[in-house]
């Protein structure tokens, strides 16, 4: 995924520094934390993705803002989708980090989400 972030990144005309910044939050994005004096982008990152997509950490955010931001761009089934691109590329590549978190239960985490109970 760096790498295509670093494709993209130059075909919009990014100078190196910049896709290799792009490169590194992607390749962080993918750790299960990152300081947020390390790498803010990344830390970022590491946080929405997480709680978007599995549910963790919803109290870092208040109750009205839980609610608001669904409300404003409703779900739409992303948790099934998302998990469902898991389970294809843990069955195409065994050793991958999709693989990893398919044999961990993340099918439970995205199943329980409670970002889904917003504006269902």
């Amino acid at each position: 995924m760096a790498n295509v972030a670093w494709v993209f990144a130059a075909g919009a005309g990014w100078p190196v520094e910049r896709r290799v910044r792009a490169s590194e939050v992607v390749v962080r994005h993918m750790w299960d934390e990152v300081d947020v004096a390390m790498d803010p982008e990344a830390h970022l990152l590491v946080f929405s993705i997480s709680l978007d997509i599995s549910g963790r950490r919803p109290d870092a955010l208040s109750a009205d803002f839980r609610a608001e931001v669904p409300a404003r761009s409703p779900r739409l089934g992303l948790g099934e989708e998302f998990l469902a691109c898991f389970r294809d590329q843990a069955e195409r590549k065994p050793d991958s980090s999709a693989a990893t978190a398919v044999r961990q239960g993340i099918a439970a985490r995205i199943s329980a989400n409670p970002l889904d109970a917003y504006g269902a």
